[in-house]
């Protein structure tokens, strides 16, 4: 036997002695993230945020911790990620409803009974929103996770308010002199703020009565400054 083929036997013998890791595509890795975080946010929203641990998620998904962190290395990771699809769903179906209305002041009012009717509809709303609070609170203590929330929601939220505030200055609706920052600003501080005290006080807060109250409110603000603007002209 020459050395060629005694080379290759060894070859041979050390390929069969070596683990190959299986290759895993990238419709099994979406699928194994996404188990993870809707485990995640199971255990999020049962122990709160800030109390439910990695170990926790492991046992609620019953896959091992090592698998686990081959995709996340920790809550926060899991958390961001799972904010990040819920928001890119959430806005992208928005965006795609808003296209088809093409006034923006019917744009603002169908945007304020979406978020009226939460509560009835997505039943999901009250637990969505105690742990984003608790996540929210949290970033408070952390630079980065605060300049990320912060990026999120004026480059996301902000924006989308902002953009539609803006057409209707441009086609006449509202006033020129409309502070579509601000508004924007507002606009989300009041969502915000009634969903918060909803998330707290669950349903002993009368959330859509409140909620579309507050709609009144935003939407009387800004006709108001449409309608001094007539007045001007």
């Amino acid at each position: 036997m020459g050395q060629p083929f005694l080379d290759g036997i060894f070859n041979f013998a050390i390929m069969r002695m070596i683990k190959v890791a299986p290759i895993v595509s990238r419709e099994y890795k979406e699928k194994m993230k996404k188990k993870i975080m809707e485990t995640a946010f199971l255990c999020f929203a049962e122990k709160g945020f800030q109390v439910a641990t990695m170990d926790d998620i492991v046992k609620n998904s019953g896959m091992s911790k090592g698998a686990i962190y081959n995709y996340f290395k920790s809550k926060d990771d899991i958390y961001i990620a799972l904010m990040e699809e819920r928001t890119k769903t959430s806005i992208g179906q928005l965006k795609d409803k808003l296209s088809a209305i093409p006034s923006a002041k019917k744009q603002m009012e169908f945007l304020l009974n979406v978020y009226s009717l939460q509560a009835e509809k997505n039943p999901e709303w009250q637990n969505n929103i105690r742990v984003h609070i608790e996540f929210w609170l949290q970033s408070s203590r952390d630079e980065k996770l605060k300049l990320l929330l912060e990026k999120r929601m004026k480059e996301i939220y902000q924006q989308l308010i902002f953009d539609i505030l803006e057409e209707g200055k441009r086609t006449g609706e509202f006033s020129k002199s409309l502070d579509s920052t601000l508004i924007s600003i507002l606009f989300w501080s009041i969502i915000d703020g009634i969903s918060t005290y909803y998330g707290v006080m669950k349903d002993d807060y009368p959330y859509r009565k409140v909620m579309e109250k507050a709609g009144e409110m935003i939407l009387k603000e800004i006709n108001h400054k449409s309608e001094y603007h007539k007045e001007d002209i």
